[in-house]
């Protein structure tokens, strides 16, 4: 399932910019994400638990960022298991941070999950929902921080 999502940010890029490289941080600000740490370089291990319908999910894995400091671009590939239910997710998350004007940029989103296991049967809408809700959650919460 691809999404994407463009939002306008009442920042300057380098504010947004350097919150978004700070891994751990950036991740506190999506509701459900915890225990973010490094593990090896740029390779972070991390829970995300969040409820989708009638199921709750608990998914445990790893991420790797992969930045481009010269456009402010940067993607992210994760893996996480949820071992209760007996499924996954793997996930491939590609950003942009565009400069808009001194005091604003825009954030460019797309991301592409593939569900395994019993994950996968809670259908798409209500996945492409919930996941717009916490993207707009993420956006809130940056604006939030950086101001």
């Amino acid at each position: 399932m691809k999404l994407e999502q463009v939002t306008h940010i009442a920042a300057p890029r380098e504010a947004v910019w350097a919150l978004l490289m700070d891994i751990p941080k950036a991740a506190s600000l999506i509701p459900g994400v915890k225990d973010v740490e490094l593990v090896k370089d740029l390779t972070y291990t991390g829970t995300l638990q969040v409820g989708v319908g009638p199921m709750k999910l608990n998914l445990q894995g790893e991420l790797t960022a992969s930045p481009n400091e010269e456009d402010y671009t940067w993607s992210l590939e994760g893996n996480a298991q949820d071992r209760r239910l007996g499924g996954g997710i793997r996930v491939i998350v590609e950003a942009e941070v565009k400069e808009e004007s001194e005091t604003e940029c825009e954030l460019y989103v797309a991301t592409d999950v593939q569900f395994i296991g019993r994950i996968g049967t809670l259908g798409q809408p209500l996945i492409r929902s919930k996941s717009a809700g916490m993207m707009k959650d993420f956006v809130k919460n940056l604006e939030k921080e950086i101001t």
